[in-house]
């Protein structure tokens, strides 16, 4: 059994006092929980984590959509070179992504601050 300010079987009565380092990191260590459990630091990570996962997202659903060539501005893609085609589909995928992030950090922060403050 452990109590405060008792040192364990057999070591004579070493690390009853913690040096220095050892109390600098588990004030670190609290100081994290407690910014952790805080529910400003909840919804700004949820905020950040959601609009960086909804860009990712975001680019990787624009890459899977495709323009078929029945659609209005097919024949005035397909006619321009190459390097102006590439230009437009990275400047739609940028939008794409740009408008998931937007709105998946928006989600993620609205979530994580109503959800603390029922709890809280």
């Amino acid at each position: 059994m452990a109590f405060p300010g008792m040192s364990a079987p057999g070591l004579g009565g070493q690390g009853v006092g913690l040096d220095e380092q050892k109390l600098k990191e588990q004030q670190m260590i609290k100081f994290m929980q407690q910014a952790m459990e805080s529910c400003p630091a909840k919804t700004a990570m949820s905020g950040v984590m959601g609009f960086g996962l909804g860009g990712l997202f975001g680019l990787f659903m624009s890459s899977m959509r495709y323009d078929a060539p029945m659609t209005a501005g097919a024949d005035a893609i397909t006619k321009l070179p190459v390097k102006e085609q590439l230009r437009q589909g990275f400047k739609e995928m940028g939008k794409a992504s740009w408008s998931s992030a937007k709105n998946f950090g928006l989600v993620g922060g609205i979530f994580a601050g109503t959800e603390c403050c029922i709890e809280g």
